[in-house]
């Protein structure tokens, strides 16, 4: 099932639920960005695979099956295919989906 957590604005902060638990405690985090020029094979296995908005569908492309895809997927249309989790932002915001992963 995929999981998603709505952000809001609250007093000028990003508000959410938390939806990731149970993650080990040494586990390496990989960031794909709207880049479509990534290096996936460094990527590896037991990698925790963030894709942000069109970095979702560059890591499809390459074979990887993001984590957590997040974003306010203004660049990414497509669905996001469980079981990768889903954080949506609002598309108002001061920061870009990378930097807030």
């Amino acid at each position: 099932m995929c999981h998603e957590a709505k952000y809001s604005r609250k007093d000028g902060l990003l508000t959410s639920q938390p939806v990731l638990t149970g993650l080990p405690k040494h586990r390496r985090c990989v960031i794909i960005a709207g880049s479509p020029e990534f290096l996936a094979q460094e990527t590896a296995e037991g990698d925790f695979i963030i894709a942000c908005d069109a970095g979702y569908g560059h890591a499809l492309a390459a074979g990887i099956i993001p984590n957590l895809a997040m974003g306010d997927f203004d660049s990414f249309k497509g669905t996001v295919h469980p079981p990768t989790r889903v954080i949506r932002f609002d598309s108002v915001k001061d920061d870009s989906d990378t930097m807030l992963a």
